[in-house]
């Protein structure tokens, strides 16, 4: 029992040095492009870097999922589910990033 405390613990322990880590990394990269904000050249490749990461991710993920038996075996319960979940984070995300557009960036450029 014990043995069993203390390796949870660990991995407890681990989990908050992985969110301390990417909290750091997160902030690293803020600083950095509050500086090098101004270099456009710079931030034309960040951006494409950013869009390829973005895509390589989806298609792990998209390679995880397939290859979850599980998952597959469930895809039919977990449609409509998953299409209402689908639907509703996009359109938010829309809706948002349209919000912060016209009420945010519009109106500094006034």
């Amino acid at each position: 029992l014990n043995s069993q405390m203390i390796s949870r613990n660990n991995n407890q322990y681990q989990g908050d040095l992985n969110g301390i880590n990417n909290a750091f990394f997160l902030l690293s990269g803020m600083l950095a492009g509050y500086f090098l904000r101004k270099k456009s050249s710079i931030m034309e490749f960040t951006d494409k870097v950013t869009t390829g990461a973005i895509c390589l991710l989806l298609f792990l993920l998209g390679l995880s999922v397939g290859g979850n038996e599980i998952i597959i075996r469930s895809i039919a319960k977990l449609g409509i589910q998953a299409f209402v979940l689908t639907a509703g984070a996009v359109s938010g995300s829309v809706f948002l990033s349209y919000f912060v557009y016209v009420y945010i960036f519009r109106r500094k450029g006034e």
